[in-house]
């Protein structure tokens, strides 16, 4: 997800791509920047989501106010949950 966003809940979804499927420029779930435009997430909530196989990041986040990350499962060869 990109932009300006607030009040966002990302919860209890299960994210996968088949085994060998996915590239490496598959992501799960991203809540960060990635534009030249202004972007921010305000009151944001990550929890109960399973992330396999994705190809790259499981869980991606920056440019957060507010928020809170949860419990997830992350099931991927090479992952990285930032905190």
């Amino acid at each position: 997800m990109h932009g300006q966003h607030q009040d966002l809940t990302i919860e209890r979804n299960l994210v996968r791509e088949d085994v060998g499927a996915a590239d490496p420029g598959c992501w799960g779930i991203a809540v960060d920047t990635g534009y030249s435009e202004a972007e921010s997430f305000t009151n944001v909530v990550i929890r109960g989501n399973v992330v396999r196989n994705v190809g790259n990041m499981a869980i991606g986040t920056s440019s957060w106010r507010n928020a809170a990350a949860g419990e997830a499962q992350a099931r991927l060869p090479f992952c990285s949950i930032p905190g």
